[in-house]
């Protein structure tokens, strides 16, 4: 059988006093009743409160355009219950809020998690996962703090240590160049066209495109301010954000004297200090010289097999180029039946 008693201490009882106390068994069956306990022995002690601590920690580092975690640890450091526990974390302003585990909730720009008690010594977990935007310069700084308070705690609201997080860029690019046209003809413009992706997760800053002027041709020119010199056409494209792609163009001459079959090879180079593989290449762009390239027209004319007299009848005429080069100046003729 297990009993229990609750009494009250009196208000004026001064730390240090020992409430000393036994319990009394008696019964006619036991001969050797009435038999005591042992004395349980409680010293008063008027100073028992609650203590938060709260310390919040993250990576040194983060990608721009990736997530990143905080991990906050809330305990209770003091001798008695802390009770109606509100944590708060104000966001950044670098940074977007993704998730917060623990019931948390965004409140405007701050996160806010309720916890209805903790006992003396225990902790509890928290996490909150916000974003840095792709667009966040290296070298940028994210700082905060967190705060707890709880009415059981007479020193809160109770600051987390700071945490400062630098922010770090990388980007992926990639650049092909394709000619616009199978083959070359001597004395004929070639075109090209540059397509430069940035495949993130930060957006790459200061992109420059470099493209050499192949052999055997000579500038005609470039679109997107791009600029010749000493036979090296640049472009600068500045910012490219992550996930975009930017596509330039070049025009060139083909040498009047260029021989069938020779190969016009070129490549384009791409550069950004956000991404550290840079400079990147393009696969070679190889165009063979083909002056024997001819137009060859065809022309097709269909009509119904039948026409009811008294009504319209309509012909239609396919024209085609099955050639290898342009056709132009063409009159398309039709004598009308008699």
């Amino acid at each position: 059988m297990t009993l229990s008693l609750v009494v009250l201490v009196d208000a004026d009882l001064a730390d240090g006093t020992v409430i000393s106390n036994i319990a009394i068994v008696n019964s006619p069956t036991d001969p050797e009743t009435p038999k005591e306990s042992d004395p349980d022995e409680t010293p008063v002690d008027n100073n028992r409160r609650a203590m938060l601590m709260l310390e919040k920690s993250a990576p040194m580092t983060v990608i721009a355009g990736n997530n990143l975690t905080y991990t906050f640890t809330l305990s209770n450091q003091g001798t008695a219950p802390a009770r109606n526990i509100r944590v708060s974390d104000m966001l950044p302003a670098e940074v977007n809020f993704v998730s917060v585990d623990m019931g948390g909730m965004l409140e405007g720009g701050e996160v806010v998690w309720n916890v209805a008690e903790l006992l003396p010594g225990a902790a509890v977990t928290l996490t909150l996962e916000v974003m840095v935007p792709a667009n966040v310069a290296m070298g940028t700084v994210i700082s905060n703090m967190a705060q707890a308070t709880s009415p059981d705690d007479m020193d809160s609201p109770v600051n987390s240590n700071g945490v400062a997080v630098t922010v770090e860029t990388r980007a992926n690019l990639a650049i092909m160049k394709q000619s616009t046209t199978a083959r070359a003809v001597a004395g004929e413009n070639l075109a090209y066209t540059i397509t430069v992706t940035n495949n993130g997760p930060s957006d790459a800053q200061e992109v420059v495109v470099t493209d050499p002027i192949p052999m055997g041709t000579t500038f005609v020119s470039a679109d997107m301010g791009g600029m010749l010199e000493n036979g090296i056409v640049t472009w600068n494209v500045g910012t490219l954000p992550a996930g975009e792609t930017v596509t330039l163009s070049l025009v060139v001459l083909v040498d009047a004297d260029l021989a069938d079959g020779t190969v016009i090879s070129n490549i384009a180079i791409v550069n950004s200090p956000t991404d550290p593989e840079t400079p990147k290449e393009s696969d070679p762009d190889e165009t063979p010289v083909d002056n024997n390239r001819r137009a060859m027209l065809m022309l097709e004319k269909s009509a119904p097999m039948t026409v009811i007299a008294g009504n319209n009848l309509t012909y239609t005429f396919t024209l085609s180029n099955q050639g290898t080069a342009p056709a132009r100046n063409i009159r398309v003729s039709e004598y009308a039946p008699c």
